[in-house]
């Protein structure tokens, strides 16, 4: 007979291939046939009980009997009678093995062995085939709860054969999943003692506790055994209703829960634990797992917290109420309406019930009211406050107000320094009141007084915000007031009637005013930012800026007379006083200068100098010149002397006509540039010295005019065609040949990096312009014994100058002169 052989996982000791048979028949020859097959045709063991310890005599015919049928099939046969039956007094020698083969007899007798041997196995599977000759409907069902297997006798060994694998494979893998639990449970026992937190299992059927782990004995003082005797309830005395809630919870929902309980020690002390619960079923029946941890730093710091956040809400609304009245302090624009804003904003807050800003009166004495807001008119009415050291000048304002510090009484109707106005404090259902003295620097603008209606409203940080409060009034205040002398000072400077600029230290223009900008022809947006400098000409005296400068920067105001330059490059010149002036809080010092226009005064100066030479000098002289020759043709001179007399006569008046036409010239000039309305117009250089040279050489035919000058797009002011007109003019008349010859060359060069300039010098061979006349246009002043002897070489020095341009005068080679014209180029 073969049977197929499978691998089990048994101890070392035993082939992994044998199991250990019980074998527990009563019929004797069955029991040693059937012990025999399972030697020598399986890999097991069997094993039989002792025969004279545990076996009776059976009778013939009742055992299960090992025989062959028709078929040649080996089999059991059972025999209801017995020969040997076993004594249940030797159950306690019969070996265990890892199944048990019993037969319906043995069973009966030997019950409670077999019960034994299935309780014994705990998570193991020990299983019981039985072997019965009844119709296996026919078993009692008392028989079910022992055995595992049932088989028919006569046995028909293929079908033993699978059976008995079939339960001692089922035999192997309890056998294996009992060691796993075993290990795991090892590692969970070892996970519960390890535990960090205290861990406790209890019934909550029961109200017992189960199980605990060293953490748990740690954090409650109790012993396990102390703890197995304690209801879970009792932990938690001073907490119970929360607890019993708690369970009832996690019961009901099946659920995870965490909550914070109060545990109470065997010692009696109390913590606060963190307590987390499951809930798990065991034998039918729900466990309660509880870790425990104790938080009670963590709850001490939790309440600390949230009194620190209502501290913070608390502090919260007191900054919503100042921050609203910081902003409506922001906008406002002038102290009345300042005051009325802060008043009002602290009024319609949740914290206060009305507020008040006073100021005292220097007479009474008396603390007068300035702005209200809430019931404060009503209130005030009927008190009197005062700032004085006297009973009513002791309360909140009047300390304040008198001391220069927040005061504050946190309870009316028991401090003694709100006594003359207690009743009223009732009527108005008042509790607390603050005054707030309201400061800049040394100044004191007033005191702010806020009403609330609650006892100790007014804690210490609160105390310090209405401090930065009222220097925050009292700087807007202050504030307000500089930008009122401000824009005073601002408008005096700018409707002033001279041009006016403030300098930084270092000579950065950082205002202007309107007049300076109709001065200078620059706007403030082209000014501001850049240096002073811009407006300089370049020739005053090198030591003239650093004297300013040493002057001013002492302290001192420095006044004198300079020139400047336009934006259109014209040159001005300028009666100028500088001053220092200082910021408060401002390291930076700064100048103001104070420039005045004289350039009409100095050139009427030159233009009334030089008329009056003209009538007193020249035409005097003119004048004596021909009543001379008058008196000659009077004293009846030889004949042909009357002629030339007459001739001399027609020059000097013709001298006199001349003279007073460049006069002419020179009044509608400048009297043209004096007109403020006309901007002066710009004309093509190039084509300005065409046209006059072209002009002059077609007036004087006799004459040779020749001019060289560069095309470019650079322009010039109109009246330089008339300075130009001018000297190509005298070139020609007052050149003593007879074929005059005037050559005029322009070019450009640049002056500067930003300034271009054109440059036109006139040659002449005539006899050349005398050394005091050059010396007077030098000068810029006729005196009595230094004078020109004509208008034309003034026009054009003053055109030139007007323009911002210079001319010089020198000697030609071999004969003649040179006029030489520098002024200022614009683009066409």
């Amino acid at each position: 007979m073969s049977s197929k052989l499978v691998d089990f996982d048994w101890p070392d000791t035993q082939d992994v291939r044998s199991h250990r048979v019980t074998l527990l028949l009563a019929h004797r020859e069955n029991r040693e046939l059937l012990a025999e097959w399972i030697r020598e045709e399986t890999p097991h063991i069997p094993l039989v009980p002792d025969e004279e310890a545990s076996f009776p005599v059976a009778e013939d015919g009742g055992d299960v009997s090992f025989g062959s049928t028709d078929s040649g099939t080996n089999r059991f046969d059972s025999d209801d009678s017995d020969t040997n039956l076993f004594d249940s007094d030797g159950d306690a020698d019969f070996p265990r093995g890892d199944i048990c083969i019993i037969d319906q007899r043995m069973v009966a007798r030997h019950r409670e062995w077999v019960l034994a041997q299935k309780r014994a196995a705990n998570r193991e599977f020990y299983p019981v085939l039985l072997v019965h000759s009844d119709d296996e409907r026919q078993l009692k069902q008392w028989l079910w709860s022992l055995v595992d297997e049932a088989i028919a006798a006569p046995i028909r060994l293929p079908v033993f054969e699978r059976r008995l694998n079939n339960l001692l494979e089922r035999r192997r893998l309890s056998v294996a999943h009992a060691r796993e639990f075993r290990t795991a449970e090892h590692q969970y026992r070892a996970l519960f003692e390890a535990s960090n937190d205290a861990i406790v299992v209890f019934d909550p059927i029961r109200d017992v506790i189960q199980e605990s782990n060293r953490r748990a004995t740690e954090l409650l003082g109790y012993s396990r055994t102390q703890l197995k005797q304690l209801s879970p309830a009792s932990l938690f005395s001073t907490d119970t209703e929360r607890y019993r809630a708690f369970v009832e919870a996690t019961l009901d929902t099946g659920r995870g829960w965490t909550d914070d309980l109060v545990v109470t020690r065997r010692d009696g002390t109390e913590i606060v634990t963190e307590v987390s619960v499951s809930v798990i079923e065991f034998d039918d029946s729900p466990r309660l797992v509880a870790s425990i941890r104790n938080v009670t730093e963590r709850h001490s710091q939790k309440l600390e917290l949230e009194r620190r956040r209502d501290e913070l809400d608390e502090l919260h609304s007191i900054n919503r109420t100042l921050r609203k009245t910081t902003q409506a302090v922001a906008r406002a624009s002038c102290r009345s309406e300042l005051e009325q804003k802060v008043c009002e904003q602290l009024a319609n807050s949740d914290r206060y019930e009305f507020a008040w800003i006073g100021t005292a009166d220097e007479e009474s004495g008396e603390i007068v009211p300035r702005t209200v807001a809430g019931d404060a008119p009503e209130y005030l009415d009927s008190v009197t406050i005062r700032a004085d050291d006297t009973p009513t000048g002791r309360g909140p304002a009047g300390t304040a107000l008198r001391k220069g510090v927040v005061s504050i009484v946190q309870e009316t109707q028991t401090d003694p320094a709100y006594e003359p106005w207690r009743h009223l404090a009732t009527r108005y259902g008042v509790d607390a009141v603050a005054g707030v003295p309201i400061r800049h620097d040394d100044e004191t603008y007033g005191v702010l007084t806020i009403y609330a209606n609650e006892p100790n409203a007014f804690g210490e940080k609160e105390r310090n915000v209405l401090a930065d409060l009222g220097v925050t009034v009292g700087h807007a205040i202050n504030a307000l007031r500089a930008h009122r002398d401000a824009k005073r000072f601002e408008e005096a400077v700018e409707h002033a009637g001279h041009a006016i600029y403030i300098a930084s230290g270092d000579g950065t223009i950082e205002y202007v005013n309107s007049a300076f900008e109709e001065s200078t022809g620059y706007t403030r947006e082209e000014v501001v930012g850049c240096h002073h400098s811009v407006l300089r000409t370049g020739e005053d005296n090198p030591s003239f800026h650093t004297e300013l400068w040493e002057s001013v920067s002492t302290g001192d105001t420095w006044q004198d007379e300079t020139t400047g330059r336009r934006k259109d490059g014209r040159r001005q010149h300028i009666d100028q006083t500088v001053a220092p002036i200082s910021t408060i809080g401002d390291e930076e010092n700064y100048i103001v200068a104070v420039r005045m226009d004289i350039t009409d005064e100095r050139r009427r100066q030159q233009q009334l100098q030089t008329l009056h030479r003209v009538l007193r000098h020249n035409i005097r002289n003119e004048l004596n010149v021909i009543r001379g020759y008058l008196d000659i043709v009077d004293e009846e001179t030889p004949e042909g002397t009357a002629e030339s007399a007459m001739s001399k006569i027609r020059s000097s008046t013709e001298e006199l006509l001349q003279t007073s036409r460049q006069a002419r010239r020179i009044e509608q000039t400048f009297v043209r540039s004096d007109d403020a309305s006309e901007s002066p117009s710009k004309q093509s250089f190039s084509s300005v010295v065409r046209a006059h040279c072209d002009l002059v050489r077609t007036r004087f035919s006799e004459a040779t005019v020749e001019w060289s000058v560069p095309e470019c797009g650079a322009a010039v002011d109109a009246e330089f065609g008339t300075a130009l007109n001018e000297i190509l003019t005298n070139a020609v008349r007052h050149n003593d040949s007879a074929a005059p010859t005037v050559i005029c060359e322009a070019s450009v060069e640049n002056a500067d990096a930003t300034v271009t300039q054109a440059v036109v010098s006139v040659r002449d061979d005539g006899p050349g312009i005398p050394v005091h006349e050059r010396r007077v246009l030098r000068e810029g002043e006729e005196t009595p014994l230094l004078h020109g002897s004509g208008l034309g070489l003034w026009l054009v020095n003053w055109i030139l100058t007007e323009l911002g341009g210079e001319v010089c005068i020198d000697d030609n080679d071999p004969r003649g002169t040179v006029v030489t014209m520098r002024l200022p180029l614009y683009d066409d």
